[in-house]
């Protein structure tokens, strides 16, 4: 293990909206359950606001602002390409509670999530034990034991 490797914070909560993401979307095509999709869409909303957590804006895209629920084209909600003078608008209309959301269909603008500028640490996700593991033998606290 590399010796830089260290938990992150919230990881748990992290781990369990990615379960929630994959639930709600799952729930939404396969089953068709949309009120059970539009359930677990607000239990990550919750879960992100008490855990002071920042969902990535590719998934926020993903989910309806008003309902909580999966915007998924055909199934969910009906995406439109609208003709701008300046740029084309993708406009999506969630099916459940008719909220629509406009993006502009710029191909060459990238979100500032998405720049490399962006990334100041790459943090590297371990479980638990190997984490500690490798925290206790490190040179640090062996200097520290003697």
């Amino acid at each position: 293990m590399p010796k830089n490797t260290r938990k992150c914070q919230g990881f748990e909560s992290f781990q369990r909206l990615n379960y929630l993401f994959q639930i709600r979307d799952f729930m939404a095509i396969n089953v068709g359950n949309i009120a059970l999709s539009t359930y677990y869409g607000s239990l990550i909303d919750s879960i992100a606001k008490k855990s002071v957590l920042r969902i990535d804006p590719v998934l926020k895209k993903q989910s309806c602002k008003k309902c909580k629920g999966a915007l998924l084209p055909g199934t969910t909600a009906d995406v439109k390409i609208k003709s701008n003078k300046k740029v084309p608008i993708v406009i999506w209309k969630c099916k459940q509670c008719s909220f629509v959301r406009k993006y502009p269909a710029n191909g060459n603008k990238k979100l500032w999530c998405e720049k490399p500028e962006s990334l100041v640490t790459l943090l590297n996700y371990s479980s638990t034990k190997t984490s500690q593991n490798s925290m206790a033998n490190t040179p640090e606290q062996n200097k520290h034991k003697s």
